[in-house]
């Protein structure tokens, strides 16, 4: 299967919905990836999406929210919904190398934690503060082939939230559904350093929790259908499993997250 489709993004390595599940409305880059044409050399696709989520955190108070789709590419620049960059290499190579910078996916508030006991601990320790999403920089490199396609990201925060580091490491492979769709699967492991771990899954003080290098690895199936050459339909299900660093924190009372998320874009 030649994998310069639909599925290839202007970076080849970008993508949109793969937000941790208790990342709020967040769509963030990650497995749905515009159109990697040559010929194409410039394209806009904005549209909505509905996004459900099942958090691991204890009592967290799940709900269903929308949020704003944005893709755009132009030459070797592209924004992928939460992320944008510059890709060296161009479209037409197997091998992609790219600068980002993206919103990060993790953030919690404390307004929709409703464990009573754990809202105690925090606020005795910690002054109950939300944890606010980051703005990261970094690289993205993505091998394209037949067999599949290998992306590494690398980034760290820039905007003094938790100043920690996250990488990730992913395969996916697409399957078409005949000639307007197909899906998306992906499997990856991320490394969260102890900054980037503590800020989202710690406690701080005596009493508190304190996390050290952590580990989360996910999969996912992403449909994305063309009805029109305008109109496309995008659909997202993910699941996120803890490490043990993060699963033993007492801010969490389940080893999994998930995400699902339906939305539809327009080419302008």
């Amino acid at each position: 299967m030649k994998l310069t489709s639909k599925f290839a993004s202007a970076t080849a390595l970008t993508a949109v919905l793969t937000a941790p599940a208790f990342a709020g409305s967040a769509i963030s880059g990650g497995d749905i990836e515009i159109d990697s044409d040559p010929a194409v050399k410039s394209e806009l696709r904005i549209g909505l999406a509905a996004v459900a989520r099942g958090a691991a955190y204890r009592g967290y108070n799940d709900d269903a929210t929308g949020a704003p789709l944005i893709m755009y590419k132009r030459d070797k620049f592209y924004w992928m919904i939460t992320q944008g960059g510059y890709n060296f290499l161009g479209n037409d190579s197997s091998h992609s190398l790219a600068a980002i910078v993206e919103i990060g996916a993790d953030v919690w508030e404390k307004e929709d934690l409703e464990d009573s006991a754990l809202k105690t601990q925090i606020e005795d320790n910690d002054n109950f503060e939300d944890r606010e999403r980051s703005l990261n920089a970094g690289a993205l490199y993505g091998f394209r082939k037949s067999w599949g396609i290998l992306k590494v990201k690398a980034v760290t925060d820039i905007s003094d939230k938790h100043d920690g580091s996250l990488a990730e490491l992913s395969y996916s492979y697409p399957f078409a559904i005949g000639k307007r769709g197909g899906v998306m699967a992906t499997v990856g492991a991320q490394m969260l350093d102890s900054d980037y771990g503590q800020y989202y899954y710690g406690i701080k003080g005596a009493n508190g929790y304190k996390v050290d290098d952590s580990q989360r690895t996910f999969g996912s199936l992403t449909l994305t259908y063309n009805f029109t050459p305008k109109w496309q339909l995008i659909g997202v299900a993910k699941v996120m499993q803890l490490g043990d660093e993060l699963k033993d924190s007492p801010l969490v009372d389940d080893d999994q997250e998930t995400l699902v998320a339906v939305g539809f874009t327009y080419k302008l």
